[in-house]
């Protein structure tokens, strides 16, 4: 009697319609540490053994027929310094979740704007040293709608925007709109060549948050709304490759705005293994000032850096940085009893293991 209870059961179960599961998720990640010896002019030097932007994430897709689901969860971890109480255990990156087929991918989320996607490799040092130390744009934002276009012979186009969520802009009204900030780009690349233009309006770019600029702008350390227009254009060898950055940005709507024009070229160079890579950026600012010692201040950042990175394996390398990156300011600024010097001088040496998972 129970053996034809439980035949029946099975055979029930089997006419059944099966249902639709998505594959497990990928789990990845990357950790990525450095001991690290800077010197700072006017201060001495230290050692210190840093974290450089570790991370892990889930990512997955689940066939819904004529469209495709997938999803994207990124955290930044630090193994290094951040405690339970600094930030948190986890900081937010590329987090996401959309739908794609054959007309392109549309998502919702935070993620890298398509202005700072569209450097793509330019920077050597992006995790070390990133280049947004001395390049603004380089921006994640929250709560991000995006459409990305199918690869067309290699021409991709890239589109996001960001509804004002009742911020003030830089002129203090409210932004409520549903695409207040946006950012566009197009990209055509070959295994040989990369070229891209991106523009930025009325999108938040955290540089002018640090020194120097929040001694003396207006907006005295806030994030402040810019536009920008970038352009990218990249050559890749066999063994060698070689990348130039031009890019021109500004706060908008702004009584103090600050400008930037700056260009980065990076370029390497393989023997086996072995991979040697040279780094130069240049910006050059005028900041409009509060002070009423000065209606304008020249600002212009330095970087230049020298690695070598040795590959031990598919996913784990050791490499070495030798950066340097200098500040020369017109003039002496002093706002709130701060005053910022007319040049500072930071060099880094790092010695540093990075393993991907």
């Amino acid at each position: 009697m129970k053996r034809n209870i439980l035949a029946f059961a099975v055979a029930a179960l089997s006419a059944l319609p099966l249902a639709s599961y998505a594959e497990g998720p990928t789990f990845y990640g990357k950790i990525d540490a450095s001991l690290e010896r800077i010197d700072v002019d006017g201060e001495g030097d230290s050692f210190g053994v840093n974290d450089n932007n570790s991370r892990i994430g889930l990512k997955g897709e689940e066939d819904l027929g004529a469209l495709t689901g997938f999803y994207q969860a990124e955290f930044e971890i630090n193994i290094t310094d951040r405690e339970s109480g600094e930030d948190g255990i986890f900081k937010t990156r590329n987090t996401f979740v959309g739908l794609k087929g054959d007309y392109g991918q549309v998502f919702v989320g935070t993620f890298d704007t398509p202005f700072k996607e569209s450097q793509n490799k330019i920077d050597l040092y992006s995790d070390q040293q990133d280049m947004a130390q001395y390049i603004a744009g380089e921006e994640r934002l929250r709560s991000q709608i995006g459409y990305r276009t199918p690869d067309m012979n290699g021409l991709v186009g890239f589109i996001s925007f960001k509804p004002g969520e009742r911020e003030e802009d830089n002129a203090g009204e409210i932004q409520d709109g549903i695409a207040d900030s946006y950012s566009a780009m197009v990209a055509y690349q070959t295994d040989m060549f990369y070229l891209a233009a991106a523009y930025d309006g009325n999108v938040a770019w955290g540089f002018w948050e640090d020194t120097p600029f929040s001694l003396d702008d207006a907006d005295e350390g806030q994030e402040s709304y810019s536009d920008g227009i970038r352009l990218v254009g990249a050559l890749t060898m066999d063994m060698w490759g070689a990348g130039l950055l031009l890019q021109q940005g500004e706060e908008n709507d702004d009584p103090n705005p600050a400008e930037q024009v700056s260009a980065v070229l990076s370029g390497y160079f393989k023997v086996d293994q072995t991979k040697f890579e040279l780094q130069y950026g240049q910006s050059a600012h005028e900041v409009e000032t509060a002070s009423a010692a000065a209606s304008s201040d020249d600002v212009d950042i330095d970087f230049i850096g020298l690695g070598i990175e040795q590959q031990l394996s598919e996913r784990t390398m050791v490499y070495a940085i030798l950066a340097s990156i200098t500040t020369d300011r017109e003039s002496s600024v002093e706002v709130g009893g701060l005053t910022a010097p007319t040049e500072t001088d930071t060099k880094v040496a790092m010695v540093g293991a990075q393993h991907k998972f």
